[in-house]
């Protein structure tokens, strides 16, 4: 008994050779080949398991993490880069509350940060429809001060800006976690800010207010 190579499986199987062809391998299974017919219901296998692969969709949150997770790694490998951290030099949650303010408004979060001559400016507004995050960077050693053109990476929400003619910067996000804000200030060097949010109670968001 003849028995049939694997590429001719595979080619029957696809459907690609000729009827001549095809009813000789078809009668040659009909005579009770079990090798030849293994071999053939591996192929088929194989080629259902390909179509299935064409058409399958992952799952759109899974598709989304790993985006993020191609930027962030991106971000690394481009940048390879010193990352300096600036230093919290003023905190007004720290500061005692001014006379005549009631203690369980929600005041603006301003905080100061410095790093050699530059300065960051942050401010943390709660609004109505979400979180303002307002910022400034100066430059101690340039005319006019504020820094231009400077991108701004908000990290935990994957978001970027870059600064105006003055400096300015601003965010808007939903709700509040841990901030990382970096700084791209030259070809060689960031500028890391670090705002531990879940640290202070006393700033709410919409959300945790509506809770209460």
């Amino acid at each position: 008994m003849k028995h049939f190579n694997m590429q001719e499986w595979v080619d029957f199987v696809r459907g690609v050779i000729s009827e001549e062809q095809s009813s000789t391998m078809q009668k040659h299974l009909d005579d009770g080949c079990s090798d030849c017919h293994k071999l053939l219901e591996t192929w088929k296998h194989v080629l259902e398991c390909a179509d299935r692969e064409r058409f399958y969709q992952p799952p759109q949150a899974y598709v989304h993490l790993a985006k993020a997770q191609f930027a962030i790694s991106r971000i690394n490998q481009a940048r390879s880069r010193e990352v300096c951290y600036a230093e919290l030099v003023f905190d007004s949650f720290r500061q005692p509350v001014a006379a005549g303010v009631r203690s369980g408004a929600t005041r603006p979060w301003q905080l100061m940060f410095r790093r050699s001559n530059y300065s960051i400016d942050v401010r943390i507004e709660s609004r109505d429809d979400g979180i303002a995050i307002i910022g400034q960077v100066l430059d101690s050693g340039q005319a006019g001060s504020g820094v231009c053109d400077i991108p701004v990476r908000l990290m935990t929400y994957k978001q970027q800006t870059t600064t105006n003619r003055f400096g300015e910067f601003q965010f808007e996000v939903e709700s509040m976690e841990d901030l990382g804000l970096l700084f791209v200030m030259s070809e060689e060097r960031d500028l890391m800010i670090s705002i531990p949010v879940s640290q202070v109670p006393s700033f709410q968001s919409p959300e945790s207010k509506g809770s209460v």
